[in-house]
């Protein structure tokens, strides 16, 4: 799937709970890598790049993870444009540019969408797979429309670029889950805290299905909607 609007998405979400990104700081020669996870990374970075960006999957769900693929650290707008940071491929490919390659929000999300691809779903209907039926009936008839953003979010969504569609949803949706049990700023955390979450019960719902299907833990959603 490809991720055009990304950049916007992370900038609402710094927005509203800050984040920092750590670019990689030097020029290096195109090599390849065996990640401890399975696949080969592929870009201009170094044996302890790929360390540092091991240790960042190693911080969410082994199946997740599994998905990937491959990855590839590059900054070919080919990918979409100056708007492109990630993306990930129906095969579980990912590519990320290097500015974001140490970015747990990139790097979660573009995970999340290799494990969402991997239960078979492809369409951004979600009419191709269980897990899509439930999860756009339990969000309702919220994707393709404009919303205004105040103090909180809206529609049981965490930002606009969740209201994209259900695959960007669900990336955005899981990625700030593991945001909250890692530490990062985390949109569900401050919802808990001003005791916003429970308020709207798509939020619920949605973090249930997550539940169901793999995309968290038990105990993590347990612990957010405590």
């Amino acid at each position: 799937m490809l991720i055009r609007s990304v950049a916007a998405a992370l900038l609402l979400v710094c927005t509203f709970v800050g984040c920092s990104c750590q670019p990689i700081p030097r020029a290096l020669p195109v090599s390849s890598y065996e990640s401890i996870h399975g696949f080969t990374v592929t870009g201009p970075v170094s044996r302890e790049d790929v360390e540092k960006f091991d240790r960042l999957l190693s911080e969410i769900d082994p199946k997740i993870v599994a998905a990937i693929a491959s990855v590839t650290v590059t900054d070919n707008a080919d990918y979409g444009g100056e708007s492109y940071v990630g993306l990930c491929e129906g095969s579980g490919e990912i590519s990320v540019r290097p500015t974001h390659f140490h970015n747990p929000v990139t790097i979660w999300h573009e995970a999340v969408h290799a494990y969402h691809f991997s239960l078979g779903c492809r369409r951004r209907s979600g009419q191709d797979c269980a897990f899509g039926i439930e999860f756009r009936k339990a969000a309702g008839d919220v994707y393709g429309k404009k919303y205004s953003w105040n103090a909180f979010p809206t529609q049981g969504l965490l930002d606009e670029y969740s209201s994209t569609d259900y695959f960007e949803d669900v990336a955005t949706m899981t990625t700030d889950a593991y945001c909250y049990q890692n530490g990062e700023p985390s949109v569900l955390r401050r919802l808990q805290a001003l005791h916003q979450l429970k308020k709207d019960p798509r939020y619920v719902r949605k973090l249930r299905l997550l539940t169901k299907y793999g995309f968290i833990s038990q105990r993590l959603c347990d612990e957010i909607l405590r």
